[in-house]
Order: structure tokens, then sequence, then C-alpha cells
């Protein structure tokens, strides 16, 4: 997991946003239903997001 944090900070901001969606997607069977078009910013915390992956 370090390695994929250090790798995330080195990205530009609209090139993570790719990047924590892809990775949401891949986990969530439903995730695209439960985004209802919502945009996630590009300073979205990786933290929180996990986290609401694994609730």
């Amino acid at each position: 997991m370090d390695r994929v944090a250090e790798f995330i900070e080195e990205l530009q901001s609209e090139f993570i946003v790719l990047i924590i969606e892809l990775s949401t997607y891949s986990l969530m069977s439903n995730y695209m239903q439960l985004l209802q078009g919502e945009i996630v910013s590009a300073h979205t915390n990786i933290a929180m997001q996990f986290t609401y992956i694994t609730q």
C-alpha cells in the first residue's frame, strides 16, 4: 500500500481522480449507481474514499 500511496502522491490532481474512481469501481459492483452522476473532487481524501468502500 505504501508504494501505491507514493505513486499517487507524485501524480497531478487530474489523474488522481481517475485512479480513485477505477479503484472504487473495481471493488463495488454498484458503484456507478451509487455515484448518481456526482463528480468526485480532485482533492478527495484517499483514506476517506477507502473507508467508504469498506463499510
